[in-house]
């Protein structure tokens, strides 16, 4: 079976962050994102997510997924938070 993997942040939609304390609060989807993931959907296509969440914890953007309406879309196996990705490039090299 296909697998499409996301990205959150600038992909599907803009992160809001708390006015008072700066923690994340809810997403700001992008109008063609849902559009597209319904279409995806369609097709029976697995989706995943793979973000890096920053400092907030696990619970707080799946929550936030979950108020503006994503969640559901994404297998939750698919669901990978890091606190920080790193790419092969990224890496310092001995």
């Amino acid at each position: 079976m296909l697998t499409a993997f996301f990205d959150i942040g600038d992909t599907l939609g803009t992160p809001i962050f708390s006015a008072i304390d700066g923690h994340l609060e809810n997403f700001a989807i992008y109008p063609e994102a849902r559009t597209v993931l319904e279409e995806l959907n369609q097709y029976s296509l697995r989706m995943g997510i793979i973000s890096n969440r920053g400092d907030e914890p696990v619970e707080v953007v799946t929550a936030a997924l979950k108020r503006c309406g994503l969640y559901d879309f994404f297998d939750p196996i698919l669901i990978l938070y890091e606190k920080k990705i790193l790419l092969p490039h990224s890496r310092k090299r001995p």
